[in-house]
């Protein structure tokens, strides 16, 4: 077994250890990490420095929130010497294009295969996307981004852990869901079905290549 298989195995271990309190903010510890240009090994390693660090100093009446007064200089004691990640604006917005793309794309060959589309919009060697398509996926997609911009800005924030049935995200995402299930057919184009193929396998090459440099 290798290395790095042996420290994310003991870190699976270690947070066994943890309340669910602690391991939320073991969570935002992970996303604080993340911020930095770190290997597998190293974002392991670390976190495994932090998990020993936290249960030796792990208090039976009080929660790592509690406990650790300025999380975020408590975690650049064990990064020192790393350097923090930099995007352009430039680079977000082209990463979330053609993260749009690639996913507009894999909603309509999903839709197209599974779903009765009327013949009437049907044409030979083409697929259908609708606005309803797009409507949905930039729906979802902004639902996922958002929680990791409101990190990336505000860490280490307690009250995003606190349930909360009926939210501002989770209302806009009903509504925008809603919005594009009633506008689903206003507007039709077909797409080359190689084009949307081609799409696809370029997007998710492009992404995976970018997960591992980022």
């Amino acid at each position: 077994m290798s290395e790095l298989k042996i420290i994310k195995s003991e870190n699976k271990e270690l947070r066994k250890k943890l309340n669910k309190d602690d391991r939320n903010f073991m969570m935002e510890v992970g996303y604080y990490l993340d911020r930095y240009q770190l290997s597998s090994f190293e974002y392991s390693d670390i976190m495994n420095q932090i998990l020993r660090d936290v249960i030796s100093k792990s208090d039976k009446d009080k929660i790592l929130w509690d406990t650790i007064e300025n999380p975020a200089e408590y975690c650049d004691q064990f990064l020192i010497g790393k350097v923090k990640k930099s995007k352009s604006f430039k680079e977000e917005i082209i990463l979330m294009l053609i993260l749009f793309t690639t996913l507009t794309s894999l909603y309509v060959l999903m839709m197209n295969f599974t779903t009765s589309i009327p013949e009437v919009y049907v044409k030979e060697g083409t697929f259908v996307l609708t606005i309803g398509m797009s409507i949905k996926v930039l729906s979802i997609q902004l639902f996922s981004l958002v929680p990791i911009i409101i990190i990336r800005n505000k860490p280490f924030d307690q009250n995003r852990y606190k349930v909360s049935f009926l939210s501002v995200q989770v209302l806009s995402l009903f509504f925008a869901l809603l919005l594009g299930s009633i506008m689903e057919y206003s507007f039709v184009v077909n797409v080359d079905k190689y084009l949307i193929y081609g799409i696809v396998l370029i997007g998710m090459t492009i992404l995976s290549i970018k997960r591992k440099l980022i």
